[in-house]
């Protein structure tokens, strides 16, 4: 690498770090707060969300405060014979009244977790609301309340409370993370080779200061300076993987991924549901409990189940399973609302890898892929990416105290092999290929303000 593109990754790695910093921090410390959420609303609203009901065996535990056992696949047979779920729709019914519908149905028996219910008016698909229903006590035990301090410390980390405009905020912000930390690699990977002879006679090698006795300023950068690349290199590429599938839910990347999904055909086993023949589709629907029965003997998943309920006569009903672990749902059954049998079934590997990745990318976002073990280094990962903009305005803090100067020159990149890399960088993340070509524009109109200013400037 010649001693212009260097100059260049040194240049923008430092003024994207600079600016990016303090909604980073926003989104660190917001994204540490949810990935603990979901275990501390099970505790706050336990009476909500917990069935309380358990086997003889599990009794115990469960009125002792301790975390309720995983239901097994032998109580959930027990309850689809006892006509569990459906009587939970049941008492949505007559509790919310015939102007009011249930559209989905969420079972996860991993938790032991009553089953909720997303309901919405009848003659509409929105608005929605999520209520939890125990059918052993007849009741709806309640839903969780609409703004509470998860939820907007949720909004904060997806929009900064700014709706479209938060949004595109946070994904210029996160893009332009990924692409600092890829020019730190660069530029830590570039100093750690052998003293070698750039371009024009430049000599790049390891400019490393040493501490040197005395110089205290000198010696701090230092120890600011070996905490960010150890942060940045022990860290760096776990943040580029959760942030770049925290963007498949952004206004730009996502779309983009969405449509070149859709255009594919990769969502076509939702998009294109089958559509049954019915003699007479005025019939009801199958009890829910002899649906889930169906979908389980055709190797439907028990532990994570989301059943779509027909929206209309003509419908199907829709059931998404998934077992233990993530990704999200590995299974799609359709099936004949009023027969119950099986129009068409789709597992995670029929699907194209778009497909396959979206069902991947909310659970690693969100570190639910490997449990207890994956929420630690992920909540470990949020810290470093808190203290790495402090670090960098330790070394910023101890140059300006030394009298030495602080940003770095400006230079543009000279190498084919460092446009072509910036030139990918932009298209695969279209936040910074948006901000390169506005900033190319606006430099392109600043020239001939840049020429009066030069000969009006009155020579010395």
């Amino acid at each position: 690498m010649n001693a212009s593109d260097q100059r260049f990754l040194v240049y923008w790695h430092f003024w994207i770090g600079l600016l990016v910093s303090p909604i980073l921090v926003v989104l660190a410390v917001t994204g540490l707060i949810q990935l603990l959420r979901g275990d501390i609303e099970s505790r706050i609203y336990r009476e909500i969300v917990t069935d309380t009901i358990t086997s003889p065996g599990r009794h115990e535990s469960t009125q002792s405060g301790a975390n309720p056992l995983p239901q097994d696949r032998e109580m959930f047979q027990q309850r689809l014979q006892r006509g569990f779920y459906q009587s939970a729709l049941d008492i949505a019914s007559s509790e919310l009244g015939p102007g009011i519908r249930t559209a989905r149905v969420e079972i996860d028996n991993r938790r032991h977790r009553n089953p909720s219910l997303l309901v919405a008016p009848s003659e509409m698909p929105w608005p929605q609301r999520r209520i939890y229903v125990s059918p052993q006590h007849g009741i709806i035990t309640g839903s969780l309340p609409d703004r509470t301090f998860f939820t907007r410390s949720l909004d904060l980390h997806r929009t900064l409370i700014g709706g479209t405009t938060g949004r595109l905020i946070v994904e210029f912000t996160v893009s332009w993370l990924i692409a600092s930390i890829l020019m730190g690699f660069r530029l830590w990977f570039l100093r750690k080779a052998p003293h070698r002879q750039g371009s024009g006679g430049a000599a790049i090698h390891d400019t490393r200061p040493q501490v040197i006795e005395g110089n205290t300023n000198v010696n701090r950068w230092w120890r600011w300076r070996s905490l960010h690349v150890a942060l940045g290199t022990c860290t760096g590429l776990l943040v580029i993987f959760i942030a770049w599938n925290g963007l498949q839910f952004s206004e730009l990347y996502g779309t983009l991924y969405h449509g070149i999904a859709r255009s594919t055909g990769q969502y076509d086993y939702l998009l294109d549901k089958p559509k049954p023949n019915y003699d007479d589709n005025s019939q009801p629907n199958l009890p829910l409990d002899d649906l889930l029965a169906q979908g389980l003997s055709s190797g439907m998943h028990w532990q994570r189940i989301a059943v779509q309920l027909p929206s209309n006569a003509d419908d199907c009903v829709t059931i998404e399973s998934g077992g233990d672990f993530p990704p999200s749902m590995t299974q799609t059954l359709y099936l004949d609302r009023i027969h119950g049998e099986v129009l068409r079934r789709y597992e995670l590997s029929d699907l194209g890898p778009f497909a396959q990745w979206n069902k991947w990318s909310y659970p690693i976002h969100v570190g639910t892929v490997g449990g207890i073990t994956t929420q630690c280094i992920w909540g470990a990962t949020m810290l470093a990416l808190i203290a790495m903009p402090l670090s960098a305005l330790g070394m910023i803090y101890s140059r300006w105290r030394r009298g030495t100067r602080v940003t770095p020159s400006r230079a543009v990149p000279e190498s084919l092999a460092m446009r072509i890399s910036v030139t990918i960088l932009g298209i695969l993340l279209p936040a910074v290929g948006l901000s390169i070509l506005g900033i190319i524009a606006a430099d392109w109109l600043l020239v001939p303000w840049r020429r009066s200013r030069r000969h009006s400037t009155p020579s010395e």
